[in-house]
């Protein structure tokens, strides 16, 4: 995720902190196309590590039986993981 985060960060820093005008629009050669899959698919990274996995994570764990969840949570607590 380091990586993405970093290879977004350099893309959106160049882009922002260009001299050449107030506004930022992007335009690439057809030889610099391939950035735009790098882009999109570090934007995808995030969101599928942000979002979807999250999101997969909780129902998985919502559909445990409530005192299941409960002791697992007194557990954790009791061991000092936070939840």
């Amino acid at each position: 995720m380091w990586e993405v985060l970093t290879a977004l960060r350099v893309l959106g820093n160049s882009t922002l902190h260009s001299q050449e005008s107030d506004i930022k629009t992007i335009y690439m050669s057809e030889e610099a196309t391939e950035l735009v899959d790098v882009i999109f698919g570090a934007i995808n990274e995030l969101v599928d590590e942000l979002v979807t996995r999250p999101a997969q994570s909780k129902n998985l764990y919502d559909m445990l039986p409530p005192g299941v969840r409960e002791s697992a949570e007194r557990k954790a607590a009791e061991s000092g993981h936070n939840l």
